[in-house]
């Protein structure tokens, strides 16, 4: 890590106005006794060591107040943390959604295109459907009055098959019992 970079991380982390109640006491006492100091020193013409005794009181309150300050709670950096990793979640299932989204409205579109194919091909068949089912109900016809003419042979045949097995068991019976 640069230097340039270990200064930015530091001075990122501090504010300008201090959080704990000591270190504003510090800051507004450098606040109100720097200028009256310096305002005494350029009235009463001060040596040398005032200028150091004040460039010293100076320096003191900036490291009390700026370098030693104590660090923002880090519960607030936590909670954005985990703010932002929800998002992030939220932004990768609202991508894995649109992708799922994408398939459906795909496989909707096939299901349309066959439809109307299916549609298509109805049209098509329903003239050689109705056709064929023409020819299918005259060959139909013609069988059921082929069945029902021989149904009557049959049962004529079967009524004469029975009168004369009636003769001829009658007959059978008279000679017999004679």
């Amino acid at each position: 890590m640069s230097f340039s970079i270990w200064i930015r991380s530091f001075l990122g982390k501090r504010t300008l106005y201090p959080t704990s109640r000591f270190n504003r006491i510090f800051f507004w006492f450098g606040v109100i006794f720097i200028p009256v100091y310096l305002g005494s020193l350029l009235t009463l013409k001060g040596g040398w060591v005032d200028w150091l005794f004040l460039l010293m009181i100076t320096l003191e309150l900036l490291i009390i107040v700026y370098v030693l300050q104590d660090r923002p709670e880090e519960k607030f950096v936590e909670e954005y943390t985990v703010v932002i990793t929800h998002i992030e979640d939220i932004s990768k299932r609202l991508s894995e959604l649109d992708i799922f989204l994408k398939r459906e409205r795909q496989r909707v579109e096939e299901s349309e295109a066959i439809l109307a194919r299916l549609r298509n091909e109805k049209t098509e068949l329903e003239p050689v459907v109705l056709a064929q089912r023409e020819t299918v109900n005259a060959v139909l016809a013609a069988h059921t009055r082929a069945i029902a003419s021989r149904a009557w042979k049959e049962r004529a045949l079967g009524f004469m098959t029975g009168l004369l097995a009636s003769l001829v068991a009658s007959m059978v019976y008279g000679y017999f019992t004679r």
